[in-house]
Order: C-alpha cells, then structure tokens, then sequence
C-alpha cells in the first residue's frame, strides 16, 4: 500500500450508520496548526452533538498530506530547518504558535524537538490504525509524542511506543475478524512495546530458516 496515494481510513472497521456525516481532515503530524485545528474540531463536534441529541455522531477521516516531501527518511536538524524556513525569525513565529496552543490546552515544547522527520512512517500508521477503529486515537498520540515529548519520529523504534498508547483507548477485542493488524518495521526491543504491538509487529523481510523449517514440520 502506498501511504500516500491509497485510501488509507482502513475498510474494515464498523461501518457508520446511514445519514452519518463524514468530516475529512487532511493534515501532517508535524503541522503544529493541524493539532490546534484538531483541539477546535473536537470543540465543534462536541456543540454539535449537544445541538443534535441522538444523532449519530459525525465520522472523521484523516487523510495524509506531507508538508516537507522531499526530506530523507532520516529528517534533519529541527534547528536547521526552521533556521532555512523562517531565518532569524523562526523563534517568534514558534512563540505565536504556542500561545494560540495554549489557548486550547496543548503546551506545546518545540524546544524538546531534535529532528524534523520525513513523515511517510507515520501516515502509514495512522492508515493502518483505520482498520482497527482508533485512527483519531493514534493522530492525538503522534501529535503528543513529537509536540510534547519531542519523540524522534524517523526512528522507527520510536513509533510502537504511541501506538500502543492509542490501541489500549481500545482493546483489541473489539477489531472485526476481518481486519488485519497493522504491521511495521522496528528495531526496538522487545521490553519497549505491549505485548499486542509486539505480537503484530515485524522484524524481518522474510522468514527466517529456523522458521520455514518448523511450518514445513507442522504440515508433516
């Protein structure tokens, strides 16, 4: 699947009731106005839902959208890319961002940023929550984990950390038999994810021999 041409809302969960209404949101999780649309949003769904008691409440689909495309993989300096940005103004640019934040509670630490990531990886991610039901789950930790944590999100070791966090807002149980987990690459140890996330994960291309060998005994 590509991540960023592919309808990536994940087909397989719970279909919403007919008459529902579909909100799209295309946004990056790098953009820090895409997380302070996102704290409004939710303020408009909850007027909305007190104004339409008993409707169904309105579906939200986050549609991937890159705002720096051509970084590699493995990003650049946080320091220099705002520095070939916005120049010598980049600090007061920031502090106006944070500001508006704080007004909708989100204390932003652009600070604690290290890296400026190319954000395939994640949009990936959030894709695949899609299929279990918890997409807007996984968003709001991605969000957290690189604004408020500083989390480097080139390193794949980094990711199944926050998507544990959003799987547990709801269990595993709950996904349709015909929904596939999400699977992605990390070099993290084993202790570093949930015992879900490590279950669906993978670490390798290709099975090993040691495994091709014990499938080939099983069907003896």
């Amino acid at each position: 699947m590509d991540p960023m041409t592919d309808d990536m809302t994940g087909g397989a969960a719970a279909a919403p009731p007919a008459g529902t209404m579909t909100i799209d949101v295309i946004s990056d999780v790098v953009c820090p106005w895409c997380y302070i649309g996102k704290r409004r949003l939710e303020g408009a769904l909850a007027q909305w839902a007190a104004a339409h008691p008993g409707a169904p409440a309105p579906r939200v689909q986050w549609r991937p959208f890159q705002l720096n495309p051509t970084l590699p993989q493995t990003g650049m300096s946080r320091r220099e890319y705002v520095k070939r940005k916005f120049g010598d103004q980049g600090g007061a640019t920031y502090e106006r961002v944070a500001a508006v934040g704080r007004e909708v509670g989100i204390p932003f630490a652009f600070d604690a940023i290290e890296r400026q990531p190319n954000t395939l990886a994640t949009h990936a991610l959030i894709g695949a929550s899609g299929e279990l039901g918890i997409q807007d789950a996984m968003v709001e930790t991605l969000f957290r984990a690189y604004f408020l944590d500083g989390r480097d999100m080139t390193d794949r070791a980094t990711l199944p950390p926050p998507a544990c966090r959003a799987r547990r807002q709801k269990p595993f149980s709950t996904r349709p038999r015909h929904a596939k987990a999400p699977r992605w690459k990390t070099s993290a140890p084993a202790s570093s994810a949930c015992r879900a996330c490590r279950s669906s994960s993978s670490t390798a291309d290709s099975p090993s021999p040691a495994r091709i060998r014990r499938r080939r005994s099983c069907r003896r």
